[in-house]
């Protein structure tokens, strides 16, 4: 996770703190190089907090630390996942054309019902309408996306949810159970059960998807290199 450890927003499925970040370290992409190497890392999934405060999101430190590591890496691949980019995504999205190749990821999380309530200073619509942009900037570029399930959810809201997915051009989705993080976080509603999820798998396979994970396990990084 680059971009510093406080977001800029207060979800309330998230035990990360909430606050004024700092600036961005500058030498953060040589410190991601050095350990990418030392660790000898393939495949490098980069995410970040949510950056509001910065004038395209936190876009150009992502292709500054993807650009460095690429220096003393050149074998090694990536996934980007990264924030929504409100009020700056057709900039952020100039800013990561400059790190291709890469997987793209932005996580929808939760059905649009939920989004009030789990991401209130966040938008599905926005959420999509990035995926749909970046789909259509990039149509070569794999888009991934991921949902928790387990905060009230029914089944007819998923597969709304999938459908939407598939109609911005998302081709990789995984699912896993939501796990409440912190004290103060939401409650969990319902305890998916393994063949819940593989009925899901199924279903979104059959909507076209390319590539599925769903399981209780199943986190946004889980098994990426494999998808």
């Amino acid at each position: 996770m680059i971009l510093g450890n406080i977001c800029t927003r207060n979800c309330k499925f998230c035990s990360v703190p909430s606050g004024s970040p700092a600036h961005p370290d500058p030498q953060e992409p040589k410190k991601l190089s050095k350990l990418t190497s030392e660790l000898e890392i393939i495949y490098l999934v980069i995410t970040s907090v949510t950056r509001d405060d910065l004038p395209c999101g936190g876009a150009a430190h992502y292709r500054d630390t993807v650009l460095e590591i690429r220096k003393n890496n050149p074998n090694t691949s990536f996934e980007l996942l990264t924030p929504d980019f409100v009020g700056c995504s057709d900039k952020a999205l100039d800013f990561l054309a400059e790190a291709l190749p890469f997987v793209y990821s932005h996580n929808i999380e939760t059905v649009e019902e939920l989004f009030p309530k789990a991401r209130p200073q966040g938008s599905y619509k926005r959420s999509l309408e990035l995926l749909n942009k970046f789909s259509e900037k990039f149509p070569e570029v794999p888009l991934k996306s991921s949902l928790m399930l387990g905060l009230g959810e029914t089944y007819l809201q998923v597969e709304k949810l999938l459908r939407d997915l598939r109609s911005c051009g998302v081709q990789r989705v995984a699912m896993g159970q939501y796990l409440k993080p912190s004290k103060s976080s939401l409650e969990v509603q319902e305890f998916i059960t393994p063949e819940k999820f593989s009925y899901l798998r199924n279903l979104s396979l059959d909507m076209g998807f390319e590539a599925v994970q769903a399981s209780p396990f199943t986190r946004s990084s889980y098994m990426a290199e494999s998808m």
